[in-house]
This record gives structure tokens, C-alpha cells and sequence, in this order.
């Protein structure tokens, strides 16, 4: 399916589609930022194409960090080597063709990748991991060094109560001690144990 080339750093995923994505260093890298190809190959090998080109990622940690300090607003942004947004290189990706989207973690942040609107949402500011998405593909579950969080990415057309963006799982003291968090079967509900004890939390954390 794909030759490695030498001195070649690759990210990859598999999705429930039956398809195989591979990042890949795009040649419009430079001084100040990396970039990258995401490229899609069926695993029978019969299909390969780039589906998105030139993701940038600035190199430098300073606007990262103004973002721990100080917050920032959840707002799409297109790719660009002048974005302050995105930052770091790309650790690990996951692509939901049902979600329509891609969540990246890179070396300084967390993303998710509209691949529709081909845009960019920051959830984190930190690098973050994915834990799973929820039953009505809408949302997803993920853990950065802070805290457990809730990001919510699509919702129902006229629905003013939902707002996109990342939630905090509220009441958890201490993230070292929880473990087995995940969404309730047929549900908005997560669930989830700290100190022996489980907890039960709605979508809005």
C-alpha cells in the first residue's frame, strides 16, 4: 500500500470504512512552520488520493502557550503558515467518515478537522487524546493534562440550546484517579470511576 521513504516520519489511522490515511511532509514546509499531506489509500490497494493538501502548523510554542494563559474562542480557521492557532507536529490522527471530520493531536495542541468545510477548530490548547465519539456522532469524548472534556462539533439545524465547543467534565478533582470513561450505550450520557466510586455525567459535562 505505501513505500516508506527514508529519513520519512508518517502518521497514520484506519477508519470503519475500510480505508487507510497517512500524513505525509508537504514540500511547502518551511523555517517557521510544518506542513502536511493527508493522503487516503483503500486498504485493498485499489484507490490512493491526497484528500486534503498543505496543513500548516506553526513550529513555535509562543501563541500556544498565550493560549493556556489567557483562553481563546472556539472558531474555525482555514489552514495558513500565518495561522496563530495551529501549532506542533502532528502525533496522532483519527478520521470518522460518519463524523465527517479528523481529530489530530499534535506535539503542543489538540484540533478537529471539518472535512467539509476543510476547517480547522482548536479544542485544546494542550495535547490531547481521543477517547471516543459519542452515539449521535456529534461529539467526542478526549483527555488533555488538565481535564476530561466534552467537544461538541455538529448539532441538529435550529437547535439554539447546543453550543459547539469544549466542556470541562465538571467535579473531577483529580484526573489521576479516574479511569473506564465512556459514553453510555444508546446515549448522551457518559459514565466514568474515581476512588472506587462511578459517576454518571450528561453531555454538557
Amino acid at each position: 500500500l505505501l513505500t516508506k521513504k527514508t529519513n520519512t516520519q508518517y502518521v497514520w489511522t484506519t477508519d470503519d470504512e475500510g480505508y487507510l490515511y497517512v500524513t505525509e511532509p508537504s514540500t511547502a514546509s518551511d523555517t517557521n512552520s510544518y506542513s502536511y499531506n493527508l493522503k487516503q489509500i483503500s486498504l485493498d490497494g485499489t484507490t490512493s488520493q491526497y484528500i486534503i493538501e498543505n496543513l500548516y502548523f506553526q513550529k513555535t510554542d509562543e501563541y500556544i502557550e498565550q493560549y493556556r494563559k489567557n483562553g481563546f474562542t472556539t472558531a474555525e480557521f482555514s489552514t495558513s503558515p500565518d495561522s496563530t492557532l495551529s501549532g506542533g507536529e502532528i502525533t496522532s490522527i483519527n478520521v470518522d467518515q460518519t463524523a465527517k471530520g479528523m481529530f489530530l493531536k499534535t506535539s503542543l495542541a489538540a484540533y478537529w478537522f471539518n472535512m467539509e468545510t476543510q476547517k480547522f477548530v482548536m479544542i485544546s490548547a494542550y495535547p490531547a487524546d481521543l477517547i471516543s465519539y459519542s452515539n449521535d456522532n456529534k461529539k467526542l469524548l478526549f483527555k488533555d493534562e488538565i481535564q476530561y472534556r466534552i467537544f461538541t462539533f455538529d448539532k441538529t439545524e435550529g437547535d439554539y440550546m447546543t453550543e459547539i465547543g469544549s466542556k470541562k467534565i465538571k467535579n473531577i478533582s483529580d484526573i489521576s484517579k479516574v479511569s473506564n470513561m465512556q459514553w453510555i450505550s444508546n446515549s448522551l450520557y457518559i459514565t466514568y470511576q474515581e476512588d472506587n466510586n462511578i459517576y454518571i455525567a450528561d453531555k454538557d459535562g
